[in-house]
């Protein structure tokens, strides 16, 4: 073998032997493990609101609207009026009585309610007209003539339904006046009950023929909201005419 012949052999072998060592050298292929499988969340969807707009207390009966009707009969805005001496059974002022300077009437317009809906209600002659409605919760407060005690949303519903439900306020003091209201049938909502409590009609310092309770007492510091006291009667009012029966006359 030539020269040229070693050379050329010489150099392949070379070639191989690095070829080789190359090949040794590169580090292995690495492989990619499968990405992992992400379940996505479930959409959330947020809780429907509750509607503002429905009322509290239920919806106002046939016998509710019977009670809306007999009251605004009674035209409190215009009869038992402050500072007038009155019939407490029609509201009207006996111009024969003397003037008396603060005296109210509101648990005579109560009491001449109780007549029209025959329910009794601690009233004439049973009790004089003076301080009457601190005499009334005493009355109320013991249970007698089927009245119960209910909280403030229950007497709103109760009213709803056309039951007799009054609020009322026991004075500390037995030489000052007391207060009572009737609740009034009303849609209000959960937030205006939480507001202003239940809708009432009154006669008072003010008489109203549609108000809230919340502001019922603005003559009784400190009455509103925890010392006063809701109580509920059924009517039938298969037996209410809306007028005095003449044996109550």
């Amino acid at each position: 073998m030539n020269r040229l012949n070693h050379l050329s052999l010489a150099a392949s072998l070379f070639a191989l032997t690095t070829g080789l060592c190359f090949a040794q050298a590169q580090p292995p292929l690495q492989t990619q493990p499968p990405a992992p499988i992400v379940q996505s969340a479930p959409e959330r969807t947020a809780s429907p609101a509750p509607n503002s707009n429905v009322s509290c207390c239920g919806v106002i009966t046939p016998q509710g609207r019977r009670m809306i009707a007999l009251l605004d009969s009674l035209d409190v805005t215009h009869h038992w009026l402050a500072n007038e001496r009155v019939d407490w059974k029609t509201g009207d002022a006996n111009h024969g009585g003397e003037y008396i300077p603060h005296d109210t009437h509101c648990s005579a317009f109560a009491s001449a309610l109780s007549l029209r809906l025959h329910v009794y209600l601690l009233r004439p002659p049973e009790h004089k007209t003076s301080l009457l409605a601190s005499a009334q919760g005493r009355w109320l407060a013991d249970g007698n003539g089927g009245w119960v005690s209910v909280s403030a949303a229950e007497a709103q519903r109760r009213a709803n339904l056309g039951d007799f439900v009054v609020v009322n306020y026991v004075s500390p003091d037995a030489h000052k006046p007391g207060h009572i209201a009737i609740i009034r049938p009303s849609g209000k909502t959960a937030a205006q009950l939480a507001k202003d409590g239940p809708e009432i009609t009154q006669a008072g310092g003010n008489n109203y023929a549609d108000y809230v309770a919340a502001h019922a007492f603005d003559h009784h510091p400190g009455a509103w909201p925890n010392k006063v006291r809701y109580y509920a009667h059924p009517v039938d009012w298969t037996k209410v005419t809306g007028k005095i029966d003449s044996a109550d006359m």
